[in-house]
């Protein structure tokens, strides 16, 4: 039997009253009357018995009806946070409370607040609503008020159903044990390697959360549910990326029949005299001047376009494949000069693709207006109306025998390497120096000459170079 005030063992006889033994308690001198029923503590056990301060018994009064079927408070849950082992943020404290039925009312820290390695965490933990709990230096201080202030919570907060208790010292097993004892669900919370691992002690279940990421670590069965989840999102993206590039292809398909034409009256009122390479306006309709000024049209009718008939690899094939359009031109017609627009219209039959198109592969210029202004071989004359290109006058004398061009090779191969004598030299230098001297490519040279159009295989069969092949090209360096 204990002192129904301060729970003190050590009581004394003082007398009896109406026949029922009294008690005096040596501690703090309460006086009351020994029970006549094992149910002594009314509040910790719902007992009908009140006690007066003098120890007089009284039957309690009588619940009425209504107050009798008042159903009892919700429960909650609390939080023992042992502040010097262990840190939490909010978003931590929320993962905590997302694991409890009950929401999260009572938060308490245990810490010696006036050590100087805590900071301002006492500031920080009391915005957060902690009710904080100073205890002084010493080795378990903390977990020791952390047990005596644990085991007696029920008695300030009897609906309380959850409690946390978040330190990893093993000293607090204890209180663990001993409040899921008392009927409370209690979780333990511990960190090892920057993770949280929180322990329900009823069920055993264990929760993971990575303080690193400041996310929860799934089990693998839920790992494996949010790979699903992330795959099959990433298929309907797909999929849905695929409907939109379906959509933009039968678009292109339904108007790539449009002619540019069409597009530029809608966009520009006007074309730029040197726009782009356009083919010659038909003879029933004819142009207004201002269109016949333009250098080239591009018109792309509904019609298939010829099959190439030959593929440009270069600045000289492309140049010689002009000298041979115009010499083809004034062989059938030799008074009529050669318009820039029937030249262009010339090269998308022989090449299959628009001049201007070559000339912005191999970067030859912005049109073909300024690469035929720019080449030696070439004459233009803007003046006419419409703008008309003629076969430049030879810079030099004409080679008429194989042997004055491998002797003209040889003085250009000379001449470049001059400054390093033996060095090797790419043959599209010397092709180029060659035109720059000669006025026409060497190309058409050589095949005037009846030496064919591969340039490599007629060096190798000259005896005074030497040929190297380096990656898609040659070199060339005298013997």
């Amino acid at each position: 039997m204990k002192c129904p005030r301060c729970e003190s063992p050590e009581l004394r006889k003082n007398g009896r009253r109406n026949g029922q033994q009294r008690y005096q308690c040596k501690a703090c001198g309460k006086q009351f009357l020994a029970p006549t029923t094992t149910q002594a503590l009314p509040t910790a056990l719902g007992d009908a018995v009140e006690f007066d301060r003098n120890g007089h018994s009284e039957p309690a009064p009588a619940l009425s009806a209504p107050e009798a079927s008042a159903p009892s408070a919700p429960g909650i849950a609390i939080l023992l946070l042992d502040a010097e082992n262990l840190k939490l943020d909010i978003k931590t404290e929320k993962f905590l409370a997302s694991l409890c039925s009950s929401p999260l009312q009572v938060k308490i820290a245990f810490a010696n607040w006036r050590n100087p390695s805590l900071g301002k965490l006492d500031a920080e933990l009391h915005e957060r609503g902690y009710q904080l709990v100073h205890v002084p230096e010493g080795k378990n201080s903390a977990d020791a008020k952390m047990i005596a202030v644990g085991s007696s919570l029920f008695l300030h907060y009897p609906n309380v159903k959850e409690l946390f208790v978040c330190s990893s010292d093993g000293l607090l097993t204890h209180l663990c044990t001993h409040l899921q004892n008392l009927g409370l669900t209690v979780y333990r919370a511990r960190t090892k390697n920057k993770t949280l691992t929180v322990e329900n002690r009823r069920s055993g279940e264990l929760k993971h959360y990575s303080l690193t990421v400041e996310a929860e670590i799934p089990s693998f069965e839920g790992f494996v549910k949010q790979v699903e989840e992330l795959i099959q999102a990433e298929h309907n993206s797909l999929t849905e990326r695929i409907a939109q590039f379906s959509a933009i292809s039968a678009l292109f398909q339904e108007r790539r029949n449009l002619t540019l034409n069409a597009s530029r009256s809608n966009d520009s009122p006007a074309i730029a005299p040197e726009a782009t390479s356009l083919a010659p306006p038909p003879e029933k309709e004819p142009a207004p001047p201002a269109a016949q000024d333009a250098d080239v049209e591009l018109n792309v009718s509904a019609a298939a376009p010829p099959l190439p008939t030959r593929s440009i690899q270069s600045k000289e094939e492309f140049e010689g494949a002009l000298l041979e359009i115009i010499e083809s031109l004034h062989l059938n017609n030799p008074l009529e000069k050669v318009s820039v627009s029937t030249l262009s219209s010339e090269v998308h039959k022989l090449c299959g693709e628009t001049a201007n198109s070559i000339i912005k592969k191999f970067k030859l210029g912005g049109n073909l207006t300024k690469f035929l202004k720019a080449s030696p071989a070439l004459t233009l004359a803007l003046n006419a109306t419409p703008s008309t290109v003629a076969v430049a006058a030879s810079l030099s004398s004409k080679i008429s025998t194989r042997e004055q061009l491998e002797q003209a090779l040889v003085r250009i191969v000379s001449s470049l390497s001059a400054k390093s004598p033996g060095s090797y030299l790419c043959i599209s230098n010397i092709g180029s120096e060659f035109q720059k001297e000669y006025g026409q490519p060497l190309i058409k040279t050589m095949r005037q000459l009846g030496l064919g159009s591969k340039f490599p295989q007629f060096l190798q069969s000259c005896s005074a170079f030497k040929v190297e092949k380096k990656g898609k090209g040659y070199q060339v360096a005298l013997a």
